[in-house]
């Protein structure tokens, strides 16, 4: 099937923290040493909070995703260290959420992506992601809608990644030999 867009939570700790200060009214700093404390956050949280963690990844889902290369050079980002309370309040206000969510699509054939906060319709299947979880919503020209959810921060998701990626690698140079 033909992707024709991929947009979703790709940081578990940026979620986590927008989500505490959405449902706990939490301020900004707070939900970050909330994050920190749990071990959703580093102890320098930049390459998270400010949105390069999850522009990674959208490079790597836009170049999977349409074939061509896209490094992270490529990618516009905006994190969330800047999303105050009242800009949480707002969106309550309009019946959804911030989110911080990676978008790749590839218009007239040319890749693209972005990381950015993004205002989520409650009705929207982003918007149900809590905690420190991440997911992801393919648009496909056949398939249509396709979601897939599943934990993004923490001891134990991040070990069961990394070591998903050391098995693949295991494998791929077995396969060359």
């Amino acid at each position: 099937d033909k992707i024709i867009s991929i947009s979703g939570i790709l940081n578990g700790t940026t979620n986590y923290i927008l989500d505490e200060m959405t449902t706990k009214g939490l301020d900004y700093d707070t939900a970050l040493a909330a994050a920190q404390q749990l071990g959703y956050a580093e102890a320098d949280p930049t390459a998270d909070v400010e949105g390069l963690d999850a522009a990674a990844k959208a490079a790597i889902l836009a170049t999977l995703a349409f074939g061509q290369e896209v490094t992270l050079a490529d990618v516009s980002v905006t994190g969330i260290s800047k999303i105050t309370k009242a800009d949480i309040d707002q969106a309550a206000a309009r019946g959804g959420v911030l989110r911080l969510l990676g978008t790749v699509q590839a218009p007239a054939g040319q890749p693209s992506a972005v990381v950015e906060p993004v205002f989520v319709a409650n009705d929207h299947p982003l918007a149900a992601i809590h905690g420190p979880g991440n997911a992801v919503v393919i648009e496909c020209e056949n398939a249509g809608r396709l979601t897939l959810t599943g934990p993004g921060a923490g001891g134990a998701p991040t070990a069961s990644a990394v070591m998903g990626d050391v098995v693949a690698a295991a494998r791929a140079l077995v396969a060359r030999r």
